[in-house]
This record gives C-alpha cells, sequence and structure tokens, in this order.
C-alpha cells in the first residue's frame, strides 16, 4: 500500500492504525513520517496520550475499546489499517471493521 498515493484519490485521508502494542505504533508512525517525509505526521492514542486532531491516528486496541468505538463516527475515518489482523477474532477487534466505514481496509502484518 502507497497511502501517499492513496490519500490523493481520497477526498479526505484520515488515518486510524490499530496495534495492540505501544512499540509497534510508535516504529508505525516513524514509519509513515518517513515515507511522507513529514516529521508531524500522526498522533499517538495511547496510554496517557490522546490525540488533539483525529486526523492520521495511531492508537492502541485498547485505548479505542475503552472509549467505546461505538461513539466515534463510523465514517470518521478514510482509511483503517489494522495490525496483526489475525487478532481480529478478538471480540475488540472484530468491532472495527464490523463498526468503521473506511473507504480502505487494510491488514498490516508485523514483521
Amino acid at each position: 500500500m502507497n497511502f501517499a498515493r492513496l490519500r490523493g484519490s481520497l477526498t479526505r485521508d484520515r488515518l486510524l492504525f490499530v496495534a495492540h502494542r505501544q512499540e509497534i505504533l510508535e516504529q508505525s508512525r516513524a514509519t509513515f513520517r518517513h515515507a511522507l517525509r513529514d516529521a508531524a505526521f500522526g498522533e499517538l492514542w495511547v496510554g496517557d496520550e490522546r490525540p488533539r486532531r483525529f486526523d492520521h491516528v495511531f492508537a492502541s486496541i485498547q485505548s479505542v475499546s475503552s472509549s467505546g468505538v461505538e461513539t466515534i463516527d463510523p465514517r470518521m475515518f478514510d482509511v483503517l489499517i489494522v495490525d496483526e489482523f489475525h487478532h481480529a477474532a478478538a471480540p475488540s477487534y472484530d468491532a472495527l471493521p464490523s463498526h468503521f466505514q473506511p473507504a480502505e481496509l487494510l491488514a498490516a502484518k508485523n514483521r
């Protein structure tokens, strides 16, 4: 997936990247920042950190779940990336693709 190219084809480019560990979120955000050449790209939503703008969010599944997925507008994010999608069978992950209606739903696999 080339997010830079994809975002050019979307009316908006709001991103939600979900993973189960803060380390994965930080590494993924750093990769996006490098690829997009934007040192300010993305906000973390993990532990005590909460996004202010909610445009490009790198969130832990725990943070999203504890806030109540159903309280978030289903069309808020244009791109939803779920890391380690095999966790999607878990109820907390299952709520994401069931609730959100992104233009693009992608599964990421950590190596």
